[in-house]
């Protein structure tokens, strides 16, 4: 894992985060897990995990998941909804 390799823990504590296409950043149709270490660096872990329990409940209702959003920035924005 390129985190542990450059000595963090976590993606998120990386500062070449934004720009990385390392791992699932690489995949061009995957937008969550990018959109999720944002969120996490953004707003904390614990306010994170929060807006995400609160997207997947959501979603068992409305079947708007993650999952289909178009890009990193959608996926994002989808998540601060739930904080």
């Amino acid at each position: 894992m390129c985190a542990t390799a450059k000595g963090l823990e976590v993606c998120y504590l990386c500062d070449q985060l934004d720009d990385c296409k390392i791992g699932f950043y690489s995949k061009e149709d995957e937008h969550v897990a990018k959109a999720a270490a944002l969120f996490i660096r953004e707003y904390g872990l614990e306010r994170s995990e929060q807006a995400l329990t609160r997207q997947i409940e959501a979603a068992k209702a409305t079947g708007k998941e993650l999952e289909t959003a178009t890009s990193v920035e959608e996926a994002f924005e989808m998540l601060k909804k739930y904080l």
